[in-house]
């Protein structure tokens, strides 16, 4: 398990996104992780507590067997919970969890309004985990290295549908992760 603490500012968003691509470089699963951090991240600085002064979040990354985890903890503050909106095609916010909730075959909310943990998790095909080598690198024993969900594929264009207003960079990035970028 890896774990990341960040200052509660957009600068540290991108901060989170290099890092989770460094700890999962070579695995299947690194770009999808990267937007869903992104998304998640940006959620927790924008949406509670961890955007005010002093404010932090913390993301968890764990490889298992099964599957990537990724979790985003938020400083709380919001009365609510975050949820899945569907907003008019002209809104360029409040797309962040549907992007998620496309990527991730696994979405899970926990806390109440002194902090949220929001988890997503990218299944492993035919249940190989993504396993450290000796060198650093990420290796996946036996497996094709392209992700379960590549260009073209069903929640990727789910995930584009989702984003389809939203401002340039979301969509950019997200086309990167598609690999049509």
């Amino acid at each position: 398990m890896w774990e990341l603490t960040c200052a509660g500012s957009p600068e540290e968003v991108g901060r989170a996104r290099r890092w989770t691509r460094t700890v999962l470089r070579g695995s299947p699963h690194a770009e999808n992780a990267e937007v869903i951090v992104s998304e998640l991240a940006s959620n927790a600085v924008l949406h509670s507590d961890s955007g005010r002064p002093a404010g932090t979040f913390r993301l968890r990354l764990a490889v298992t067997f099964d599957a990537v985890e990724i979790s985003v903890t938020d400083a709380g503050g919001s009365p609510s919970a975050p949820r899945l909106a569907w907003p008019d095609e002209e809104d360029t916010h409040h797309r962040g969890l549907l992007v998620v909730n496309a990527l991730a075959q696994h979405v899970e909310i926990r806390g109440d309004r002194a902090g949220r943990t929001v988890t997503a998790r990218l299944f492993h095909d035919r249940g190989r985990a993504v396993l450290p080598a000796e060198d650093g690198q990420r290796t996946t024993p036996g497996r094709d290295p392209r992700p379960l969900s590549g260009p073209g594929g069903r929640r990727q264009s789910e995930a584009a549908s989702a984003v389809r207003s939203c401002s340039a960079s979301r969509t950019a990035l997200l086309r990167v992760s598609a690999g049509a970028a």
